[in-house]
């Protein structure tokens, strides 16, 4: 049963991504801000920490805006806190430590909602940037950021098996890990992978559940992080997966 209400789902998908690219939510005034925090207030060149931010905000009151108005505004609510003691564990090094936050939509359609959080972290000469994707979805609005199983209408919104739902995701992770190790091997792209890279690394790298986000037509794509399987100048490796090929795994 669980096969054919993914199979219709995924269809109804398909034939609906015209009409739904038409209607996308209105975004309103970005959220922006700077906390700095500086490691002694009585010496200037003892160095701070600086977070930085851009974050979206959806213009409008209805379900769909506030799920995700309402995300952010928890993230900030609590982000200060957290960001001081951050700070703290920096101050000892009396490195500064620049942060900064932006957002990139990568899909906005009656569906879904997914953008990538890219937080660029720097420090002297060295920099670092880091992904987080965020996927909500317009089907069930209110329910926060979609995981993966929810993507795929797998998921239990009651909780009542928590073993099953565990289970179910850990079979999805590795179908993903199979399919991403696949296209790997087929290399169409022709990035030179490391050498001592081995398809176990993933199991420890890589998460399915999290690491992904929507393009524009709602598929699918997931990403590893820079140097784990190519070399760090490579940057983020990006892997598209349909639904279909998902679900026919399952």
């Amino acid at each position: 049963m669980k096969r054919i209400l993914l199979s219709l789902m995924v269809f109804l998908m398909t034939i609906l991504v015209a009409s739904s690219l038409a209607d996308p939510m209105a975004l309103d005034d970005d959220l922006t801000g700077t906390f700095r925090f500086p490691y002694d207030d009585m010496d200037p060149d003892a160095g701070a920490y600086v977070y930085t931010y851009r974050y979206p905000h959806i213009a409008g009151s209805d379900p769909d805006a506030s799920c995700v108005n309402l995300f952010f505004a928890d993230l900030l609510e609590t982000l200060e806190t957290n960001l001081q003691f951050t700070a703290e564990g920096y101050a000892e090094s009396g490195k500064s430590v620049n942060v900064d936050v932006d957002y990139k939509i990568t899909c906005n359609n009656s569906q879904f909602f997914s953008l990538v959080l890219i937080r660029t972290v720097t420090s002297g000469e060295e920099s670092r940037v880091i992904w987080q994707g965020n996927t909500f979805s317009r089907l069930s609005a209110g329910s926060g950021t979609c995981d993966l199983a929810s993507i795929l209408g797998l998921s239990d919104p009651g909780g009542l098996d928590e073993d099953r739902q565990s289970r179910q995701s850990e079979k999805i992770n590795q179908i993903v890990r199979r399919m991403v190790l696949k296209q790997m091997e087929e290399n169409p792209q022709g990035i030179d992978w490391l050498e001592d890279f081995s398809a176990d690394d993933l199991n420890y790298t890589f998460y399915p559940a999290d690491d992904f986000y929507l393009d524009k037509r709602g598929n699918l794509v997931f990403y590893l992080e820079p140097g784990i399987v190519a070399d760090e100048s490579a940057g983020y490796i990006r892997f598209p997966i349909s639904l279909i090929d998902i679900e026919d795994e399952l």
